[in-house]
Formats: structure tokens, C-alpha cells, sequence
């Protein structure tokens, strides 16, 4: 059965908000041969990127035109944790590694942050449970987690959430560690992230430190465990998950104050619930708050937020299977680009110069690395026929000669690049 997700306005304070809200009969599914739901009409402006089939996928802010960015996804080694800078440029984890990537799955950059301590001293790495890349790009917060029971300590999940440029890896230390999860961009050195209790919500200044914003307790005696909090990127408005388990569901807040540079803001105002169902997880916010989505165990799903129908209109599953949806202000890309090589050093020949002997290229360092490099050796400039591998066997018709090698790097989304080594002249 595909549940439409019910919404209440909430009017009134947060406390009886929450126990009054009504819920709406499920609705049938519809059937296999039926048409995917129509996507929640309004603008459509931005990017979401999302999981599906083990692999990051990416499509309109409606979830329409639907593109599969990454391959070879299995569930032994699935990508996981995609999200998008506002340039469009998306970053994911595989496995321990941290990928930067175009939306049509070009690899611009591969990170592999170090381990860091928890709280309890304990080293905390292998795949990153979250990434979050920050709107301009330029940096990258990742979190570990790992349960533990370290001696005279209690046996919990532990986390610890760290940032580093999004070109190389960063020392832990350059912007400060928090021991919290789930961080979230509201600027470009500004994080939200679930603080201790899991049932607050901290600020975390890249460095500079931790603010306290908000927990249940501000608002309701009902409190509950709040996660994948998230802030809409120039809209005031905000979403979490709310409770766990069968009574898990998506709350959405209106925010105020200066929350995006400011001391703590004032505590969020809920105006807004979905439905408790098992298995949702990460509420995104697109960046004129028109649309909210969110993951269920049978896909993504979506509604409308803003001015324009203020949780006013049921929600749809607009992609099914689809999981850890992102929402980004850039546009989905019609063409696909291309890259150029930066020639970090250019290819080398070494050896001894001298009929009989043996000369060696070292290859040229690019940046990014190639994925193949095709050579060419010449005499004079000109190609020697049969010369093509990474060494050259000079011969007496080479005396006198200018010898060097011409290196041509590949790589899939970049144009090629060719590269040629200074030459050596060989003994008469």
C-alpha cells in the first residue's frame, strides 16, 4: 500500500499542535501498469540528488528527467550519502573514499579523510556515514560512527563529524571537530548538526565552536528524538525528523532570526507534519522553499511547501526505489561538459643517450591523473615507427638525432591532453 503522507497546519503552539494532529486514510496503490505520480505542481528550480539501485542518481527539483550519474553501485559497495554544491558539482562516498563529481558522473577529485578520535578517545573511520558538501563548493563535512563501549564509559554510538577542502584532504584540526552527526550547511562555515541528546539541535562555527539552538524541551513536554535536521538555503524554513520507529515523520519549522551568522535564534515554529511511517529519513528543503522531500521505504517523496500551497496539497511519491534525496539551487545540466588537464610535471627521458642503450619516459604528472597514457617516441620531432611503449631501445640511425617522447593522456569527460619531454641528443 502506498501511504499519502497526511499534513496539518499547526497554528497554535508546538505542544497541542502535536497531539491534535489528524491523520488521513491510506490510499490504494495504484497499479504496475499505471503511469509514476504526477510531481507536486509549482516551480521547479534546482537539482535533487538522491540514491537509487545502489547508485547516485540526479533529476529536476520536481524529481522529473531523472539521470543516472554514478555506475557499478552493488549492495556490498553501494554509493551513499549524495549531495550538491549550488555550482552543481556532487559529492558521494564509496566504500572509505569520498568522490567529487560532475552531474554526469565525471570524477573530479577522490579524498580519503583519515580517522579521527571520538570523544571517547577511540579512532572512528572507514566509510563516512554522512557527507554534506558546503554551497560554494569548497568544502566538504564528514562524519564516522561507530558503537562502542569503552572502559568506565557507556556503550552508545559514537560520532564525530569533521570538514576539509573539497580538492585535498584537510588535517582535522584547520576547522575544529564536533561530536555530533547529521551536519548540514547553512552557510559556508556554518553547520547544524544533532547534538548529544539527539533531541536537540546545535549551530557549529567552522572554527570557531558550537552554539545551541534548540531541543524539545523548549516547546513541548512531549519531546522526542529529532534527526537530519536541514535548513532550507535562502527560504526561512527548515525540516527533521521527528520520533523513531512507527511514529517516525517529517516536521517542518519556520526559522527566524539571524540564524544563518548570528548568536542562537529564536526556537523554530512547527507548522507542518507528515504522516508517521516506519523508515522516514532525510528531509530536504529546496532552496526557494517551495518543496519539501524526503525518503520512505517504497521511494522519495514530495510536497509543497512556500507561499504558493503551504502544506496545503498531499504529497506524491515522485521517484520510486529512490533513497537520501538532496536537494541543490543548481540546474540540471542538457550538455554535458568538458574538462581540461592541469600538467602538474611533463614527461621526462632518462638513460643514456647512445646507440645500444636504453631510454627511459617517466610519465607526466596531470591533474586530475589520467586514466590512460598513450607513447610516442621521436626523432627530430618525427615519429619512429614501432616506438610506442614506455621505454626505447636507441639505434645508430638515431646518432646525431634529437630524441624525446610524446606522452598523450585520457580520461572520460576531459579533453586530451598531450604532453612532450624535453629531448636528448644522442652521441655520434
Amino acid at each position: 500500500m502506498i501511504r499519502r503522507a497526511a499534513l496539518a497546519a499547526l497554528t497554535t503552539a508546538l505542544t497541542t499542535a502535536l497531539l491534535a494532529l489528524p491523520l488521513a486514510a491510506t490510499a490504494p496503490a495504484p497499479a504496475q501498469a499505471q503511469a509514476a505520480p504526477a510531481a507536486p505542481s509549482g516551480t521547479a528550480a534546482g537539482t535533487l540528488t538522491y540514491v537509487k539501485g545502489h547508485n547516485v542518481w540526479v533529476a529536476r527539483a520536481d524529481g522529473t528527467q531523472p539521470r543516472q550519474v554514478t555506475t557499478g553501485g552493488t549492495a556490498a559497495t553501494p554509493w551513499r550519502s549524495p549531495t550538491s554544491s549550488d555550482d552543481g558539482h556532487i559529492v558521494a562516498g564509496r566504500g572509505n573514499l569520498v568522490y567529487r563529481m560532475d552531474q554526469w558522473g565525471t570524477v573530479l577529485g577522490v579524498l580519503d579523510p583519515p580517522d579521527i578520535p571520538s570523544s571517547a578517545g577511540e579512532l572512528l573511520g572507514g566509510p563516512p556515514a554522512h557527507l554534506a558538501v558546503s554551497p560554494d563548493g569548497t568544502k566538504i563535512a564528514y562524519t564516522y560512527e561507530k558503537y562502542s563501549c569503552p572502559i568506565n564509559l557507556a556503550c552508545r554510538i559514537r560520532y564525530v563529524t569533521a570538514f576539509t577542502s573539497s580538492t585535498s584532504v584537510t588535517p582535522p584540526g584547520t576547522w575544529g571537530v564536533v561530536y555530533h552527526d547529521n551536519p548540514s550547511w547553512i552557510t559556508d562555515s556554518r553547520v547544524a548538526v544533532n547534538a548529544d541528546l539527539i533531541d536537540n539541535i546545535n549551530l557549529f562555527d567552522l572554527g570557531r565552536g558550537s552554539t545551541h539552538w534548540f531541543d524539545e524541551d523548549d516547546y513541548t513536554t512531549d519531546d522526542q528524538p529529532i534527526f537530519d535536521f536541514e535548513v532550507s538555503r535562502t527560504a526561512p524554513y527548515a525540516a527533521v525528523v521527528r520520533s523513531t520507529g512507527d511514529d517516525a515523520h517529517v516536521m517542518f519549522y519556520r526559522v527566524s532570526g539571524n540564524y544563518r551568522t548570528g548568536g542562537r535564534p529564536p526556537i523554530p515554529e512547527a507548522f507542518c507534519a507528515t504522516t508517521p511511517q516506519l523508515g522516514t529519513a532525510t528531509p530536504t528543503l529546496s532552496a526557494d522553499g517551495e518543496r519539501g522531500a524526503w525518503a520512505e521505504p517504497d521511494g522519495i517523496w514530495m510536497m509543497l511547501l512556500g507561499p504558493t500551497a503551504p502544506c496545503t496539497v498531499q504529497p506524491t511519491r515522485v521517484i520510486p526505489g529512490g533513497s537520501a534525496p538532496s536537494y541543490s539551487p543548481a540546474a540540471l545540466q542538457a550538455v554535458r561538459p568538458t574538462y581540461a588537464f592541469a600538467v602538474v610535471r611533463a614527461p621526462r627521458v632518462t638513460g643514456t643517450a647512445k646507440a645500444g642503450r636504453r631510454l627511459k619516459a617517466t610519465a607526466p604528472v596531470l591533474a586530475p591523473a589520467a586514466a590512460g597514457l598513450r607513447y610516442q617516441w621521436l626523432r627530430d620531432d618525427r615519429p619512429i615507427a614501432r616506438a610506442t611503449g614506455t621505454g626505447y631501445q636507441v639505434t645508430k640511425k638515431d646518432r646525431g638525432h634529437r630524441i624525446r617522447v610524446r606522452v598523450t593522456g585520457t580520461r572520460p569527460g576531459f579533453r586530451t591532453r598531450t604532453v612532450v619531454s624535453a629531448a636528448v641528443r644522442v652521441r655520434r
